[in-house]
């Protein structure tokens, strides 16, 4: 018996023997350190669908699965306000889902679905006058295909004393939902208690009316047109730099033996010297109780003042009087000649609703806002070259 225990031993401990191996035990750490990092979801990878009675939360799951994939699912559960959220794995297959199908099927029920976090971009509307509701603003807002998100709300005026940080504007803002080729016009016309209101809308940021296109105003559009058609008068310090033309009083106060030496443009020419101060006389000052006859000073040439130009009827011909000229010489022809906008100044100043006066003159009111700023950018460039 001690000899076949002792063979069984021997059979056991090399059994034992051959069967192990080299590794090291497995520990806590180890396992844990071997453990995939968890990567969490971020929020616009949920769509929500309706929760209804009768129907379980896994049959949610179930009808998804074929349309975006069983591995694409990640989470699942029933939330607040009676709904299932379900995460996907990724945005893209949210937005897949949301463009191909956008719905569910389950026992003859269609449950449409939507998401978690939509998207929202925000609207600025201009020229709005404060005694128009919001509702009637937020009706035509509905009509052109807007989703809004957010009810209207008045803009400040922005002033940094607390006593007037009260004050509002008339512009307005609302949150709406951003749709693919959606396009927003630029202004719309609403008519309330018998005065039609011309109202802008913008999207929030920079934006350009003549390219349609974000990120730049107007006045520093890439393709606005070319510097050379706007005609600026040379510096202040080119007209000092021409040579001085001398008046006919200086011409009869030079004495026949004084010369003047020839100097180039850039250069003035010298004043002849006064007899008095001239060391070449030839006779000696006089002494004694002589009388000496001194020259009368001759007073320096006034210059000319030139005339303002007489004022007309219209005020605003003369307020735009120095662009008469960039006017008629542009190239191409601008929409108006200078008596018609001049004339369309005055009759649309003050008015709530220029655009109804602007069609009586043309019916291109982009070449009529871009003449405008043509001349405001060239009467800016006046008023900083005479600063």
């Amino acid at each position: 018996m001690p000899k076949a225990m002792s063979g069984n031993t021997s059979d056991y401990r090399g059994t034992s023997t051959g069967t192990s191996t080299s590794t090291q035990p497995m520990t806590f750490s180890t396992v844990a350190s071997q453990q995939a990092v968890p990567k969490f979801p971020k929020q616009d990878q949920a769509i929500l669908f309706p929760f209804i009675d009768g129907i379980k939360l896994q049959e949610y799951v179930v009808a998804l699965g074929p349309i975006v994939q069983p591995k694409n699912i990640l989470f699942s559960s029933r939330i607040s306000n009676n709904r299932i959220c379900i995460y996907l794995s990724s945005t893209e297959a949210v937005n897949s889902f949301l463009k191909n199908c956008g719905q569910i099927k389950i026992k003859e029920n269609i449950i449409d679905a939507r998401r978690l976090i939509t998207p929202a971009s925000r609207l600025i509307l201009s020229n709005v006058c404060p005694a128009i509701p919001h509702e009637i603003i937020q009706t035509h807002l509905v009509n052109l295909g807007m989703k809004l998100l957010s009810p209207i709300s008045f803009l400040r005026v922005g002033i940094q004393e607390p006593q007037y940080s009260h004050v509002l504007s008339f512009r307005r803002q609302v949150y709406y939902s951003p749709t693919d080729n959606m396009p927003i016009p630029e202004s719309f016309l609403i008519k309330f208690e018998g005065t039609s209101y011309r109202i802008f809308l913008s999207k929030d940021g920079l934006n350009c009316y003549k390219c349609k296109k974000s990120g730049h105003l107007a006045a520093s559009c890439p393709e606005t047109i070319p510097d050379e058609n706007i005609i600026i008068e040379p510096s202040q310090q080119q007209r000092i730099e021409q040579p001085i033309e001398t008046t006919p009083s200086e011409e009869a106060t030079i004495e026949p033996n004084s010369q003047t030496e020839a100097t180039d443009n850039n250069q003035y020419q010298k004043r002849p010297r006064s007899e008095v101060s001239s060391p070449s006389s030839e006779n000696p000052p006089p002494s004694g109780n002589q009388e000496v006859n001194f020259l009368e000073p001759i007073p320096p040439p006034q210059k000319k003042k030139m005339k303002p130009p007489e004022p007309t009827e219209n005020p605003f011909e003369y307020a735009i009087l120095p662009a008469k000229k960039a006017i008629e010489e542009a190239d191409p022809p601008l929409i108006l000649n200078f008596t018609q906008i001049a004339r369309f100044l005055e009759e649309s100043f003050g008015t709530t609703n220029p655009l109804d006066i602007a069609t009586e003159y043309t019916k291109d009111i982009q070449g009529l806002l871009h003449m405008l700023t043509i001349i405001g950018i060239y009467l800016l460039c006046r008023l900083v070259i005479f600063l």
